[in-house]
């Protein structure tokens, strides 16, 4: 039990990229509110209890003021943060689930020019309204030197871990950890109890009471209570030094002090050494995620550019590791600046760097966790509610937009590299460490082709002939309910467009739990025409664990439409088609792959826009009972409900791309490309578990919905394309397929034509496939020094030693360095033995993640 001696008040305010108005002028108010910020701290004395100290909630307004600032202003925010009347913290913004593996370095990269360039200390990332973080956030930020997480955690719409507030730590995959505190609601100290506006009257019973409260707690050792003062969006004032003064002159205990968030969190590590805080392992699901279904399109839309910004870098880092000097290909009669086109003027590498940052910089604002206004549901027509829409979406258009220019310029500069050929060609590049047969799309001027590459090389290129009549050969044969392969023996049911049997013909096993429909059906959900639930009856903000419900009712959809089966180069295709009031048209495309163990689902749905409660599913019942699910999250694989934190979201999951079902004795491995929501073992909106029980292997790709009461968008309408694939296996499945299968699909090739040698083009070899290349880039720094990054993580969570073999033209050298590019590691050794190229020995943790400085000798 504690004896609580002390309330630290720590100012600052919460940054919502938007809410209370459009994205850009938040950003742009609160990069200027550093200047009014720096005046307040600078009066006062230092150590007086009423003097007023702030906390920088985010990284990126500090980073963008610091673009701008003059050295005698920079100098001062420096002075201030060494007397402690400001702190600085690692987040770059709150982020929602969305955010991807390599976004998240991203997140973290500005802790290195505050630290490298100002001199500026950062150990702490604090977070506010967001109720949950991917479980690989842990091992980046001890990378990192980020040493706790203070999450001022929003309960509304979910559940926190531990009663709040609370200190507890959170151990990685890989064993490192971090300590959480699980701080109070941010905005208390203004709603309701007005501290913000100078008044103390609000807060003395409601303080009164959680001191009582802290006093009585077993699992609460600290001394002190840390009451955050913040709003959304709040711009600083001074007011809540009156509240303290108030307090403090009036001899209510315990007294008041303002603190900056370091100062607190250097109190806790203090004392909670000497604690038995609880450890916890886990993903911290988060409840608000279902929010990413509000605007399905949008979200597809950044996952491809995160797709095509990484293949960018990738085909860049091979070009130059090519050592050929390259020419601009031009291969239309007149170099007009086209989408579809490359212009006559070669890729900008200057610039190289600054046009990645800048999309990366725009999927993190996009994936940010402000989607809307606060009256977006209220007042969904407003003026507001959609120029704010329009801004958010913006992030999302411009990162794709820029993506798609840096793949197709980067891909135009390799391809001018490699040696010419005769004709044209198609060129497809690898972003990824494994070998592969993939589809890739092909464009030629006005038409898209679809061709199979077989073979791709790890990292590598893949060259084969130009033959536009066969790619593009296409035969329909007779509409069959059943189609097979060398691998499977399908069925299709074309009344609900979906595959009813799916029969595996090595063993003779049925994969579809047909009772619950087919795979690939299209669900409607929608409240009980009966319930009365105070959601539908009073407001949504009623849809919340404390009020369960309401009974939702599920409606495969279904129209009696022809299908049709065609034959090309490289499989059988089944179309179907089915409609509804609301999704007037749904054509469903199933592929039946002649060369690779695996079944392609693409749906392509219009969609009109309802405002009452809904969503939409793609399901996928398979039959596996019990079954266990493995979820790929951002620097992590995880296992469903066994590994997440207490009280964590189980209704939904956020995924990356990545799932893994299985019963022990057999497997599914399943992936999406746009659509991240899914749901496990059935459809459980409404349910607010706490447990996921044994659940059957049935998975729903959650499209869409329209549950919350503020924030995301109340309706959405228009067309919009996901695609899933999926394949089987005897046995269990692992972490490492999990996270393969999913970037597979996830990052297809990138191809486009030109007159280059067919053959094979390969600089990297990374084995055992078990450690996955997650990035091959340019070094920040590489301007100047032509250096590469390679960066690496152990997906099977097993010691392993990776092999880096080399098979460049000119001689590499690697050796560690941190996340940031910071520091200068040993070099890696070579196995000394003599194959011809070049290959190093990486000893890997398990579940480790690794960033090597590759450079020439």
């Amino acid at each position: 039990m504690g004896d609580i001696r002390e309330i630290l008040i720590v100012p600052h305010t919460h940054h919502d990229i938007g809410y209370t108005h459009v994205p850009d002028v938040c950003m742009y108010m609160h990069e200027r509110a550093i200047d009014e910020i720096i005046a307040l701290c600078a009066r006062g004395t230092d150590h007086a209890p009423d003097s007023f100290r702030w906390t920088m909630e985010i990284s990126r307004p500090v980073v963008e003021w610091l673009r701008r600032a003059t050295p005698a202003q920079a100098a001062q925010l420096q002075a201030l943060v060494q007397r402690g009347r400001i702190a600085l913290t690692g987040a770059y913004a709150h982020m929602t689930q969305l955010v991807g593996h390599e976004e998240y370095i991203r997140f973290f990269a500005p802790v290195r020019r505050l630290r490298d360039d100002y001199g500026l200390p950062v150990s702490v990332v604090q977070h506010g309204d967001i109720n949950g973080l991917s479980w690989g956030v842990v091992p980046l930020m001890r990378d990192m030197r980020l040493e706790t997480l203070v999450m001022a955690l929003n309960p509304d719409h979910g559940r926190a871990p531990f009663e709040q507030p609370s200190a507890f730590w959170w151990e990685g995959q890989d064993g490192s950890r971090v300590l959480v505190w699980l701080s109070l609601f941010y905005s208390l100290a203004n709603n309701p109890w007005r501290l913000t506006a100078g008044e103390i009257e609000n807060a003395i019973e409601p303080l009164r009471l959680l001191i009582d409260r802290l006093n009585q707690r077993d699992d609460y050792p600290f001394d002190f209570a840390v009451i955050h003062s913040a709003e959304d969006n709040m711009l600083p004032n001074d007011k809540i030094c009156d509240a303290v003064r108030r307090w403090n002159s009036s001899n209510r205990q315990p007294p008041m002090r303002i603190a900056t968030i370091d100062q607190a969190i250097q109190r806790a590590h203090a004392q909670a050494e000497g604690a038995a805080l609880p450890t916890v392992r886990g993903e911290w699901a988060d409840w608000w995620a279902h929010g990413h279904g509000s605007t399905a399109y949008e979200v597809g839309l950044s996952r491809l550019a995160r797709a095509e910004v990484r293949a960018a870098d990738v085909a860049q880092t091979l070009a130059r590791l090519s050592g050929q000097k390259t020419e601009t290909l031009q291969l239309y009669d007149l170099p007009i600046v086209n989408w579809y086109r490359v212009s006559n003027l070669p890729l900008s590498r200057h610039d190289f760097q600054t046009r990645v940052d800048q999309v990366y910089d725009l999927l993190l604002l996009f994936e940010e966790h402000t989607w809307g206004t606060f009256e977006t549901v209220t007042h969904p027509h407003s003026l507001f509610t959609r120029t704010h829409w329009e801004h958010k979406a913006e992030f999302a258009y411009h990162a794709v937009s820029e993506a798609h220019n840096l793949a197709r310029e980067s891909l135009t500069d390799l391809a001018a590299a490699l040696p010419a050929g005769e004709s044209l060609s198609v060129v497809a590049v690898n972003p990824l460490s494994v070998a592969r047969d993939e589809l890739v799309t092909v464009r030629t001027p006005g038409v898209n082709h679809t061709v199979l590459v077989r073979h791709v090389p790890p990292l590598g290129a893949r060259v084969v002939e130009w033959d536009a009549d066969a790619f593009d050969a296409k035969t329909e044969i007779e509409p069959s309910v059943m189609v097979e392969n060398d691998f499977y023996r399908l069925t299709v049911d074309a009344v609900e467009g979906s595959v009813i049997s799916l029969i595996d013909k090595a063993t003779g096993r049925e994969w579809v739990d047909s009772v619950q429909g087919g795979l690939g059906a299209v669900v409607w959900e929608e409240p009980a025409p009966e319930e009365d639930h105070p959601a539908l009856t009073q407001g949504r903000h009623h849809f919340h664990p404390n009020h369960p419900g309401p009974r939702f009712t599920y409606t495969r959809i279904q129209a009696d439409l022809p299908h049709r089966v065609y034959r090309t180069h490289y499989g059988t295709v089944i179309e179907m088609e089915t409609y509804s009031r609301l999704l007037p048209r749904i054509q469903t495309s199933v592929i039946l792959h002649d060369s690779m163990n695996a079944v392609d689902f693409t749906l392509t749905l219009d969609k009109l826009e309802n405002y009452a409660m809904e969503g939409v599913y793609v399901q996928f019942p398979f039959a596996l009972h019990p079954a266990a699910f493995w979820l790929e999250t951002a620097n992590a694989v995880y296992k469903a409900d066994d590994e997440q934190l207490p009280d964590s979201c189980r209704d939904w999951y956020s995924i990356q791309h990545g799932v893994g079902i299985t019963d022990g004795t057999a497997s599914v491995l399943w992936a999406t490309r746009e659509a991240p929501l899914i749901q496990i073992g059935g459809c459980h909106t409404g349910r607010w578990r706490r447990t996921l029980g044994e659940v059957p292997g049935h998975l729903n790709a959650w499209l869409m919905n329209n549950l919350y009461f503020t924030n995301f968008k109340a309706a959405q309408g228009g067309r919009m394309q996901v695609s899933f694939r999926l394949t089987t296996q005897d046995g269990a499945v692992n972490p490492a397929q999990v996270r393969a299968f999913g970037e597979a699909f996830a990052n297809p090739p990138l191809a486009r034509v030109a007159q280059v040698q067919p053959g094979s083009y390969q600089w990297l070899t990374i084995e055992p496939d078990t450690v996955q290349a997650q990035i091959l880039k340019p070094a920040a720094d590489s301007a100047s020094t032509g250096d590469f990054i390679l960066r690496l993580k152990e997906c099977a969570g097993q010691p392993t030693l990776a092999r880096i073999t080399w098979h460049g033209v000119r001689p590499v050298q690697f050796r560690h360095t941190d996340l940031l590019e910071t520091a200068s590691g040993d070099m890696l050794p070579q196995d000394g033995v003599p194959h011809g190229v070049d290959t190093f020995l990486l000893a890997m943790q398990p579940h480790e993640l690794v960033t090597l400085r590759g450079s020439g000798e």
